[in-house]
């Protein structure tokens, strides 16, 4: 559909028209969702060729299409490209709209999760706990911006093996999305953080209380996960895995290792299936 109207398009505006990139973007939409993401890169490019040539490199709507590119990269495995672009978007956000605004908290979401992946551990940390405490001086105890950040934190804390302190900024985090998410996929993507830094503290009972229902919830709204927070599926996975080979539970660590391999095989005989990319936390 959104083929036969760009040829419409293009026939009646030109190649370098508003609604041109407009209709572009809808297509690198639909390719994405399909997972074909090295075309929708390749057709963002082109749309953002046409927003910067008719609205000039500063403009808003030059930066949404800057995002929904390094997200495509990051998708991809471009991480360096992707957190050099995710940083000119956020400063050019930062430019626009200022600190309080939701764009540019979406900005900082991204570039975080960017850091996270690439290893940038203390990084992602600095600037996580940065604006964690901005927000706490700004935001209700049990705004679900508050909570956005406190999960991006706690998985850090995670990755860096500091899991005590994980726990308790994970923890207020699922409080506060129970109570105001409480059918979002990122509730339960919550649930098997929570879990994964228990299973870390070996409290394996409690942690199977979290893995396992924050899998289910997840897998049960996977068509609502957007293109960033795919990967918090496969380390449920992983973690019911690791769960049960650390308590002896040979059939489950079986099942749920098959699993897994079964999610990377899918993964690796096509390019990601996404939703648009999104800056919904993790």
């Amino acid at each position: 559909m959104y083929r036969e109207a760009l040829e419409m398009q293009r026939k009646l505006l030109g190649h370098e028209h508003l609604e041109v990139a407009f209709c572009l973007s809808n297509l690198a939409l639909t390719l994405t969702r399909a997972g074909n993401l090295s075309e929708a890169k390749a057709i963002r490019d082109e749309a953002l060729a046409i927003l910067q040539k008719v609205l000039g490199t500063e403009h808003p709507r030059v930066a949404t299409e800057l995002a929904f590119i390094s997200a495509l990269l990051q998708a991809q495995g471009e991480l360096a490209e992707a957190e050099t672009l995710s940083r000119k978007v956020l400063a050019m956000r930062r430019r626009f709209f200022g600190d309080d605004h939701k764009n540019v908290s979406n900005s900082v979401n991204d570039l975080i999760s960017i850091l996270q992946q690439e290893g940038k551990l203390a990084d992602a940390e600095t600037l996580c706990s940065d604006e964690l405490l901005r927000l706490r001086r700004q935001l209700a105890a049990e705004d679900t911006e508050l909570a956005s950040k406190l999960a991006l934190l706690a998985r850090t804390l995670l990755l860096e093996g500091k899991a005590t302190e994980a726990e308790a900024q994970v923890r207020e985090c699922l409080v506060i999305r129970e109570k105001k998410l409480p059918d979002d996929w990122r509730t339960f993507a919550t649930r098997s953080l929570l879990g994964a830094i228990l299973l870390q503290q070996e409290k394996y009972q409690e942690a199977e209380a979290f893995l396992l229902p924050g899998y289910e919830g997840m897998k049960q709204r996977e068509t609502a996960i957007p293109l960033q927070g795919k990967p918090r599926l496969r380390e449920a996975v992983a973690g019911l895995m690791q769960l049960y080979a650390a308590t002896g539970k040979a059939l489950q660590a079986t099942e749920w290792k098959k699993r897994l391999e079964e999610f990377d095989q899918a993964g690796s005989s096509k390019e990601p299936n996404a939703n648009p990319p999104s800056s919904n936390p993790p």
